[in-house]
């Protein structure tokens, strides 16, 4: 009797440590079994099964499948509770694994091991997980973390073959980094700011994605650190002008209404200074018979092959008519006296 009651004592705990099975192994058809069915009594429309998605002979592949046909509810919900004591950690509340399983152990419910075993490795090669709509697959993940949508091969970590949209984003008036893309279509980071635009530099502009053609926006407006109009070549010089400096390059012509220019040299105010030195008339006749232009305008030659600078030329005009005033003003003194003196000499 004791003996007895000591093997069933055993039993009780072995049966307490180990994995009890609950099988539910169907007769093979030979084709998609049913494996199993869950439902309730007064909708017999909706349920869940487990069956089998091979339609060969000596496979099993079970699938779970949910149908609702009684409203326009959703189908199928995966559902985790637990409770506020346990909000807390970096373990996700659900996990979608996949993984290699070589060393499978049949006979665990009569030990304390897994069925699957103690052991796992990542999948090297196979795609992951699918999400599909019909026959048509719209995501899938591959063993590298690749993810594509729109494609089953993606070739990064997000892959797309449609638009991609962001909405609602923070503000930042002052980017560090702005995002371009390459002619296959990856997308990069690049600091405008480091942007050389020399043949050795590998920086690029914020609308420049190559570093080597300057972006067509509208077929007629081009960049590469600055703006052209109409051309995508920007001059460094013109005549024995050097006009890399400037930021706008337009190709035939600009209407504006206005245009308001900021010089940083004084305005030509300096010719009413007293110390201003007015050349004699004279002088300046001399100038103009030998040269063909006023003293310290460009002459046509010039204009013609560097062009004008509108800030500095309207300074020039402003000071000819300037010293042109004085001139006057000079010479209307010296008819005044002359009038002054034929006043005089009448009266004798």
């Amino acid at each position: 009797m004791r003996k007895t009651c000591f093997v069933f004592i055993l039993m009780m705990s072995y049966s307490v440590y180990s994995q009890v099975p609950y099988p539910h192994i169907n007769s093979s058809t030979f084709n998609a079994e049913r494996v199993a069915s869950f439902g309730v009594i007064d909708a017999p429309q909706d349920f869940l099964e487990i069956t089998n998605s091979s339609q060969l002979d000596t496979q099993f592949i079970p699938s779970i499948w949910a149908h609702q046909q009684s409203d326009t509810r959703f189908v199928l919900r995966h559902f985790a509770t637990t409770s506020s004591s346990n909000d807390s950690g970096d373990i996700p509340m659900m996990i979608f694994r996949a993984e290699i399983r070589n060393n499978l152990n049949l006979i665990a419910p009569t030990n304390a091991s897994f069925p699957w075993g103690v052991t796992a490795s990542n999948v090297a090669n196979r795609p992951l997980f699918g999400w599909e709509n019909g026959n048509m697959q719209l995501m899938r993940i591959l063993a590298n973390g690749f993810v594509g949508i729109g494609t089953v091969s993606p070739t990064a970590q997000f892959h797309t073959t449609a638009a991609v949209r962001f909405e609602n984003l923070a503000d930042s008036s002052n980017p560090f980094k702005l995002l371009g893309t390459d002619t296959n279509g990856n997308v990069f980071e690049f600091n405008p700011a480091e942007f050389s635009g020399g043949s050795t530099s590998n920086h690029f502009d914020w609308l420049r994605p190559d570093g080597t053609e300057p972006t067509a926006i509208n077929d007629n407006i081009y960049t590469n650190g600055k703006v052209g109009i109409n051309t995508k070549t920007f001059p460094t010089n013109v005549g024995n002008v050097n006009v890399s400096k400037y930021s706008l390059y337009a190709k035939g012509g600009i209407l504006t209404e206005e245009v308001r220019v900021s010089l940083s040299s004084d305005w030509a105010d300096f010719v009413f200074q007293e110390d201003y030195n007015l050349e004699p008339l004279d002088k300046v006749e001399r100038f103009i018979a030998e040269n063909k232009h006023l003293k310290n305008v460009p002459s046509s030659k010039e204009v013609k092959e560097n062009g004008i600078e509108l800030g500095e030329m309207n300074k020039i005009l402003l000071m000819k008519i300037e010293e042109l005033t004085l001139y006057l003003i000079e010479m209307n003194k010296k008819l005044e006296q002359q009038n002054d003196e034929i006043v005089k000499l009448k009266s004798k």
